[in-house]
């Protein structure tokens, strides 16, 4: 990335810590290669990806980042990614549509309040991610 785009962007998101998150949801979507969802906290945690991914999407938006369709575009990435279908991918799109209307009625403006709650569910999906990546390793051919 150019300097002068990533200047735009840091300013867009107005922290660094949100853009190396973005980073790290990017970076554990690459490795998070599974074909099924059987294993329950492998599911339990691409659940609640999925839902911060939904809420953040509202928050960012709600919050003026300008980023546009980022976030619906990574859980797009996941699930392609994961390569889920049928029951296991309508509850992975209905998780992210959970978080997204719920930040929704929670935050329909931005205050202080909705900017800390994505700064945290930034983290929190940092988090998850990284877990996920972790646990999907073996199949990915990863360490």
């Amino acid at each position: 990335m150019k300097r002068s785009t990533m200047a735009r962007l840091l300013s867009r998101t107005g922290t660094v810590r949100a853009c190396a998150v973005r980073a790290g949801f990017g970076l554990a979507l690459l490795f998070c290669v599974s074909s099924s969802l059987s294993a329950d906290p492998l599911q339990t945690k691409l659940l609640r990806l999925s839902e911060i991914l939904g809420a953040v999407h509202h928050l960012r938006e709600v919050c003026g980042a300008n980023e546009g369709p980022l976030w619906r575009n990574k859980m797009i990435g996941l699930l392609e990614i994961t390569r889920v279908s049928g029951r296991q991918r309508e509850a992975l799109v209905s998780r992210f549509n959970a978080g997204f209307y719920k930040a929704g009625r929670n935050f329909p403006v931005c205050t202080g309040k909705a900017i800390r709650e994505s700064n945290a569910l930034l983290k929190e999906g940092q988090q998850v991610s990284g877990a996920l990546a972790a646990d999907t390793a073996p199949f990915s051919g990863g360490p």
